[in-house]
């Protein structure tokens, strides 16, 4: 089965006089830096980051499969015979869905590189952002040939594709939110 592995993290440097490289650290594409006190604790934490993004990497997958439905419902809408836009708009959605297959092979490929931990988020905005454009121009499309369901269909799928994209965003505070959680769960088992 295809998978994100995580499994870079910088190793604290002895010789640093500053604190925080004096533990290991794990930087994110998204913007997120981690520091740990041990190499276990940084091992315990790329484990969860990559169980949590396979997660949104194989819902993304199924939203793929939506919108490709989606596309090829729209296909006796596109008029090979003459030019026109929405003829036009087919070969645009083509080189989008071939982007998209291409973005999840490096997605999974590239993530064990040196570069791993960027190049995974990269990837994944990449998905999103192409996925979406699809979604608004079938909706547009489809709210000009008078089809309000399947727009509403396109809609609903660009909403999805939002939370998606929110929740690989705000991933690593959500993690810091669960930690915080159970130590307080700790300190009020220990009291009680």
């Amino acid at each position: 089965m295809k998978r994100i592995k995580l499994t870079n993290y910088t190793p604290p440097d002895k010789s640093s006089v500053f604190t925080e490289n004096l533990k290991y650290s794990v930087s994110l594409g998204n913007g997120y830096s981690a520091s740990f006190a041990n190499g276990k604790e940084a091992k315990a934490f790329l484990a969860e980051t990559n169980r949590e993004l396979n997660n949104k990497m194989y819902e993304l997958n199924l939203l793929f499969g939506d919108v490709i439905k989606m596309y090829r419902n729209a296909w006796p809408y596109f008029d090979f015979g003459r030019k026109s836009v929405v003829n036009n708009l087919q070969g645009i959605i083509k080189d989008r869905v071939d982007g998209v297959e291409n973005s999840f092979n490096l997605l999974v490929d590239r993530s064990h590189f040196e570069n791993g931990n960027s190049f995974v988020f990269s990837h994944f905005y990449s998905i999103i952002d192409s996925l979406k454009k699809i979604c608004s121009d079938l909706s547009e499309m489809y709210c000009s040939k008078n089809h309000p369901v399947l727009m509403y269909e396109a809609d609903s799928l660009n909403v999805r594709l939002d939370y998606i994209y929110t929740s690989v965003v705000i991933y690593p505070q959500k993690i810091e939110l669960v930690k915080e959680n159970r130590q307080i769960k700790a300190v009020l088992k220990v009291v009680s």
